[in-house]
């Protein structure tokens, strides 16, 4: 009877053993899939993000109205200097902030 109780044992421990490989390997499917679900959808917004922007500067270079307007809508929320620089040399340069709004921007609250 002790044999048997052993190899019960030894038998349980066996399937023990195979049980927690296969949540092992179950957890790294669900990380693995995880961190493919998060890179899809950083794709996708950026793919949106670039959509979006092409269809914005292509409006913007045919309807000067347009650009006039999201100039204007733009100058409060492009704040940090390096931004504004980066748009400077193109169609959509921003005009220089007033000094009431430059001290509202080195503050952090651009209204």
């Amino acid at each position: 009877m002790s044999e048997r109780i052993l190899t019960d044992t030894i038998s349980l421990r066996a399937r023990l053993a195979a049980a927690q490989a296969r949540e092992r390997a179950a957890r790294a499917d669900a990380a693995r899939l995880r961190r493919e679900m998060v890179a899809a959808d950083r794709r996708r917004e950026t793919q949106i993000l670039c959509t979006l922007g092409r269809a914005w500067l292509a409006w913007g270079e045919r309807d000067e109205r347009f650009r006039a307007a999201a100039q204007r809508w733009l100058a409060g929320y492009v704040s940090r200097p390096t931004d504004r620089a980066a748009l400077a040399s193109t169609p959509w340069a921003l005009p220089e902030p007033d000094a009431q709004h430059a001290e509202a921007l080195a503050e952090g609250v651009a209204s």
